[in-house]
C-alpha cells in the first residue's frame, strides 16, 4: 500500500476542514460572541490546519491510489474528522468531556443525528453552527467535498469517492472523477439552498433555516432547539421538511439524469419505485395503528407522515414522542431504521437497493431449493445482476450484521432495558439519530458511559463508511485476495 500517498491525502483533508472551521468563526463575529467563544474556535481551526499541513508537507513521489489506498484515505480521514472537529466544542467548553465531544462529532459528520446535549439553546450560535455544517459536510461527503475543491485530482480518486460516498457509481455517469464530485455537490448545494429560501418563507428565521436546512440536507437531523422542530409548532414547517427529508434519500444520480433530460430513466428506477412504496405502506399502517389515539385524521396522517419520513431518511427531527406510540408502530420505525434511504444519497441504513438485491437473492434460493434445475436470475434496474455484485452484497449483510451484534453486545455492559440497548446500536449503526426506550425523540444518549459512547461513535462511522474502510484499517496485507475482499459493492 502506498502509505506515503494516504498520509498526503489525509493530511490535505484535515487541512481543508481547519480552513472550514472559519465559517463558525465568522457566525461568532456576525452575532458578537465574546473572545471567550471566538478565540477557542480560533485555536481549533490553527491546531487543525497546521496538523493538516504537516502531514501533507511531503508529497509522495508515487501518487498511484488504488482500491486498497482509498479505503486507507477514507476510513483514516474520518478518525481524523472525528478527532479534530471536536475540538471546537472541547476548545471552547461547549462540551468538555472528549468522549461526549467525540459522539457528537462522530455523529454530525456522519449525519446521525444523536447527541449528548439536554441543554441545546443554551450553546453559542457559532458552536451550533459548527454542529449541523458538519452534517451538510458529511452528507455528500467529506472526501467527495475535498476532491472537488483540492487541485490535481484525477481518475484514480474515483476509489476516494466510492470508498466514502454509498451508492453512485461515478464512473458510469461521468469520466472526469473531479466534475463528478462538483455536480453532486452543486446539486446538494442548490437543493439545500431552496430548502433554505422555502423554509424561511414557511415562517423560521434565516439562522434556523440554515441551520435545519443543512440537517435536513444531510439528514443529520440536528436542531438548535431542545424539542427539536416542535418547537415550532408549525404544520407548514413539517410538510416543508418531511417533503425535503424525503428528497435527499433519494439517489442523486437521478438528480443528474433529470438534469440531462432523461427524466424516463430516472422515474423507472426500481429503487425509487420500492422506496416510494416502502414510505406509503409504511404511513398507511402506522395511520391504522394509531387513529384511535387521535381526534383528528389530518393530525394522524401529518405525525405519521413526518416520522416515517424522518426514520427511513436516517434524518432524526421530533414532533411527537413515538415511544407513546403502540409497538405495532414502533417495530415499523425500528425496521425502517435497517432500511433507510437510497443508495447515493445522504441517508443511512442498509439502502433500499440492497433490500431489492437480497429479497432477490432469498427468492432465487427459494425457486432453486424447490426446483434445483430451473435456472433464476436476480433482476435490478431491469437488468440481471451478475454473481460477483451478488456475493458483494451478501457478504455486505454479513458482515453488518456481525458488526451490528457485536456493537449490541458491548453497549450491553450499560445494563439498560433490552430495547434501548438494541435501538441504541440501531440507531447510531444506520445513521438515524433518536432511538427507542430511553433514548427516544424526548431523551438522548448523555446518560452512557464514555466506553459506551465511544463504541457507538465507532458504529456510526462504520455504518456510515459501510465497515469495510474501517476494517482495512486494522487489517493486515493479505495482497490480492484482500483486494477482492475489500472492493466497493457495486450498486
Amino acid at each position: 500500500m502506498n502509505r506515503r500517498m494516504v498520509l498526503y491525502v489525509t493530511g490535505r483533508v484535515t487541512f481543508v476542514v481547519g480552513v472550514l472551521m472559519i465559517l463558525p468563526i465568522l457566525v461568532a463575529l456576525i452575532y458578537h460572541e465574546g473572545t471567550d467563544t471566538i478565540y477557542p474556535l480560533f485555536q481549533a481551526m490553527v491546531a487543525t490546519m497546521a496538523v493538516g499541513a504537516a502531514m501533507a508537507s511531503r508529497p509522495p513521489k508515487r501518487r498511484s491510489i488504488y482500491v486498497r489506498e482509498g479505503l486507507a484515505i477514507t476510513g483514516l480521514s474520518w478518525i481524523m474528522l472525528v478527532i479534530f472537529g471536536s475540538l471546537p466544542y472541547l476548545f471552547t467548553g461547549a462540551i468538555p468531556s472528549i468522549p461526549d465531544a467525540i459522539f457528537e462529532t462522530a455523529s454530525g459528520f456522519t449525519t446521525t443525528g444523536s447527541s449528548i446535549l439536554s441543554e441545546i439553546e443554551s450553546l453559542p450560535r457559532s458552536v451550533l453552527f459548527w454542529r449541523n455544517f458538519t452534517v451538510f459536510i458529511g452528507g455528500m461527503g467529506v472526501l467527495v467535498f475535498a476532491v472537488a475543491l483540492l487541485p490535481k485530482s484525477n481518475s484514480e480518486d474515483i476509489y476516494i469517492l466510492k470508498s466514502e460516498m454509498p451508492g453512485p457509481t461515478f464512473d458510469k455517469v461521468l469520466s472526469r472523477v473531479r466534475t463528478v464530485a462538483r455536480v453532486f455537490y452543486v446539486i446538494y448545494a442548490v437543493l439545500t439552498l431552496i430548502l433554505i429560501c422555502i423554509l424561511i418563507g414557511a415562517g423560521m428565521s434565516p439562522y434556523d433555516a440554515i441551520l435545519h436546512a443543512f440537517a435536513t440536507a444531510g439528514t443529520g437531523g440536528f436542531s438548535n432547539y431542545n424539542t427539536s422542530i416542535a418547537a415550532f409548532d408549525s404544520v407548514p414547517i413539517e410538510l416543508v421538511l418531511s417533503f425535503g427529508m424525503l428528497i435527499f434519500s433519494v439517489n442523486f444520480n437521478l438528480y443528474f439524469f433529470a438534469l440531462r433530460g432523461r427524466w424516463r430513466e430516472a422515474l423507472k428506477s426500481d429503487e425509487l419505485r420500492w422506496f416510494v412504496a416502502i414510505v406509503l405502506a409504511a404511513v398507511l399502517a402506522i395511520v391504522l395503528n394509531i387513529l384511535p389515539m387521535y381526534d383528528s385524521l389530518w393530525l394522524c396522517v401529518k405525525d405519521a407522515f413526518f416520522n416515517v419520513a424522518t426514520i427511513i431518511s436516517t434524518t432524526g427531527f421530533c414532533t411527537v414522542d413515538y415511544c407513546q406510540w403502540p409497538m405495532f408502530s414502533q417495530l415499523i420505525l425500528l425496521l425502517l431504521m435497517f432500511i433507510g434511504g437510497c443508495a447515493g444519497s445522504t441517508a443511512g441504513g442498509l439502502k433500499i437497493s440492497r433490500v431489492i438485491a437480497l429479497v432477490g437473492l432469498a427468492k432465487r434460493k427459494l425457486h432453486e431449493s424447490v426446483n434445483p434445475k430451473r435456472v433464476s436470475v436476480v433482476v435490478y434496474e431491469g437488468k440481471p445482476m451478475n454473481e460477483r455484485a451478488q456475493n458483494d452484497i451478501a457478504l455486505y449483510f454479513i458482515l453488518y450484521t456481525f458488526v451490528f451484534f457485536g456493537l449490541v453486545v458491548l453497549i450491553s455492559f450499560e445494563n439498560l432495558d433490552f430495547i434501548t440497548t438494541f435501538s441504541a446500536v440501531a440507531t447510531t449503526y444506520n445513521n438515524v439519530g433518536p432511538g427507542l426506550g430511553t433514548i427516544g425523540p424526548t431523551g438522548n444518549f448523555g446518560g452512557f458511559s464514555g466506553f459506551s459512547k465511544l463504541v457507538l461513535s465507532f458504529g456510526m462511522v462504520a455504518g456510515r463508511l459501510e465497515i469495510m474502510p474501517l476494517i482495512l484499517l486494522f487489517a493486515p496485507a493479505h495482497g490480492e485476495r484482500e483486494e477482492m475482499l475489500f472492493r466497493k459493492t457495486p450498486e
